[in-house]
């Protein structure tokens, strides 16, 4: 239903002269090095749009996806700055996205969420998610000091959010894989929601936070542990509503699944 909703909106900006896109859509492709084809186009089109309806991406610092090379990958959606750097050489693969190994290869943001300026991700408003494409236990797919998304830990998921105590995690083997869209998100002084697929699988509401870490947000690495997940998709911001994590959710899977990268 979002992705009928959303071609229909992209339909309504096709003028007589040939397609029009979203602004924020044309801003995005200038920003690629090699240009996208107008298939490619329609689909970042139809995200874009999907999200502004919804209410998200007015919320977010940083949105990416897996794209037809790695500059396109690399590029922050929402605006040009906090565009990602590979750094010791993590894996790219044509519309899969970034590999770590384990040991030195991640993905950096450049976005340090205690001297950000106008920064949407706060200490009691944020959230974090990500798209994982492999399989493997114990991964701290992304994060800083106090902040860190797990999407498996044995059979279930972690994670904290502005928070430098205990982690909130699933139970009862709700995450059994780490495969598929995962969000972390804190709103309030002390409510944090760990949600998988678009669905809520643990909240807790003593979950202290603490100040945002004085160190930038990462993917494929937090701290010094490093993950060997493939990512396909992530980003940061807000805190997300059910309804907009959901409409998260739905956007990133339909554009994966169009260009090959989702079941």
């Amino acid at each position: 239903m979002m992705l009928a909703n959303a071609l229909a909106l992209g339909a309504i900006r096709r003028g007589g002269g040939g397609a029009s896109y979203d602004p924020d859509a044309e801003a995005l492709f200038a920003r690629f090095t090699t240009p996208p084809t107008q298939g490619r186009k329609g689909l970042i089109n139809t995200l874009i749009v999907a999200l502004k309806g919804a209410g998200v991406w007015s919320k977010l610092d940083v949105l990416w996806l897996a794209g037809a090379d790695a500059q396109a990958t690399r590029r922050n959606w929402i605006a040009d700055q906090y565009n990602l750097g590979a750094v010791s050489s993590p894996v790219f693969t044509i519309d899969r996205g970034y590999q770590g190994d384990g040991s030195a290869g991640y993905l950096s943001t450049s976005f340090n969420p205690s001297t950000a300026v106008s920064a949407k991700f706060t200490r009691n408003s944020a959230s974090i998610f990500l798209w994982s494409r492999t399989d493997v236990d114990n991964q701290q797919a992304m994060g800083n000091g106090n902040t860190v998304l797990v999407p498996r830990s044995s059979v279930d998921a972690t994670c904290r959010v502005n928070n430098a105590g205990t982690a909130t995690a699933s139970t009862g083997g709700q995450s059994r894989d780490a495969l598929g869209y995962f969000s972390a998100i804190r709103s309030g002084a002390s409510n944090e929601r760990l949600r998988r697929g678009g669905v809520t699988i643990a909240t807790r509401s003593d979950a202290a936070s603490s100040a945002p870490d004085n160190s930038e947000l990462t993917f494929l690495r937090r701290n010094t542990f490093y993950s060997t997940l493939q990512l396909a998709a992530g980003g940061f911001g807000a805190a997300l509503t059910d309804a907009e994590d959901g409409a998260l959710c739905a956007a990133i899977t339909d554009y994966l699944q169009a260009i090959g990268a989702a079941a």
